[in-house]
């Protein structure tokens, strides 16, 4: 397989008066995945739709390798969508739900079971393939639907919230496996979410939206720790907000670091132990701060909620910003 990639130009979309997308421009280069990631109504599902040619584009281009799928029809390009519903055909098997899209091109049956065969393997469903939807349970039924996607040989990949009907064990673990298939494939892809977390984990870049335009692109890491403005910053996790040397800067809950001797000290408000992790909020110059410490360095040592606590701040990791 030939894999290729996704060129987004200069994409406006509106309902009515309503502009849900602005000169979007964005990539998705050779067997990458992209995360399209912001809250709802940012336009981020309207965008996979266009680019499956589910909607006709008002204005702009997309473009899968050298060839200008604006305007064609969706079935001659070869995209796939893999969507939050499964969309499964409760009366046919795992295998014939798998093979349907082969018998619609018209192959051979020898030719469709072979296929069907390679997939069930690459989504490890070996031994499912007789049995009904409704025996399986809901990750079995999104890994029949990313099967039924992959199994056509798709030129593109598109993600349209896949996860958010399962709880949060399943998510964890099928984000992984998603991660595993597309990249095994060698297949370009675009994935749809509201959930930073996911985004992060499954994605080689991450595209933020927000009101119809891109605020960001960048890997996971570089979205996160090196935010461009307040709102990528606020999206992708909890930040506070410090001033220093004259400007405001962003420091994550993990760039306050308590410290016997730390310069500066703040009233603890409140104490939360989650496992691996304690978050302490503490008030500071009349704002609350929050800080995420290892609680294997707190031992028995846990601040008390209306005691003093002195710590440092990691400004090499702190991001100066605009307000």
């Amino acid at each position: 397989m030939i894999t290729i990639d996704i060129r987004i130009s200069d994409i406006s979309h509106h309902y009515g008066e309503n502009r849900v997308l602005s000169n979007v421009e964005l990539t998705a280069k050779h067997g990458e995945l992209v995360a399209l990631l912001g809250p709802s109504g940012c336009g981020k599902t309207t965008l996979l739709r266009l680019v499956a040619g589910l909607m006709q584009v008002q204005e702009g281009t997309i473009f899968f390798g050298d060839k200008d799928v604006t305007h064609m029809d969706p079935r001659k390009r070869n995209a796939v969508m893999v969507f939050q519903s499964y969309a499964l055909f409760p009366h046919l098997t795992v295998g014939e739900n798998i093979s349907y899209g082969l018998r619609v091109r018209g192959l051979s049956k020898n030719h469709r079971d072979e296929r069907v065969k390679e997939i069930l393997a690459t989504v490890r469903l070996e031994d499912h393939e007789d049995r009904r939807i409704s025996q399986l349970s809901g990750g079995q039924q999104q890994r029949v639907a990313l099967a039924r996607a992959l199994v056509v040989n798709p030129d593109v990949l598109l993600f349209d919230e896949p996860l958010s009907n399962l709880d949060e064990k399943l998510r964890i673990s099928m984000r992984q496996e998603i991660r595993r298939i597309q990249k095994e494939a060698d297949i370009t892809g675009i994935y749809v979410t509201h959930d930073q977390e996911e985004a992060m984990s499954i994605a080689d870049r991450i595209a933020i939206m927000d009101s119809g335009i891109i605020q960001q692109v960048g890997s996971p890491r570089e979205v996160y720790e090196r935010p461009v403005n307040g709102f990528v910053a606020e999206f992708m996790g909890e930040c506070n907000y410090i001033e220093y040397n004259g400007k405001t800067y962003m420091v994550r809950p993990d760039g306050l670091i308590p410290s016997i001797d730390g310069t500066y000290c703040g009233m603890v408000q409140w104490v939360e132990y989650l496992g691996s992790m304690t978050r302490i909020s503490i008030e500071w110059k009349g704002k609350n701060l929050v800080m995420d410490v290892p609680s294997a360095t707190l031992g028995e040592t846990i601040p008390k909620t209306g005691n003093e606590l002195r710590f440092e701040i990691n400004m090499e990791n702190a991001v100066a910003m605009k307000i």
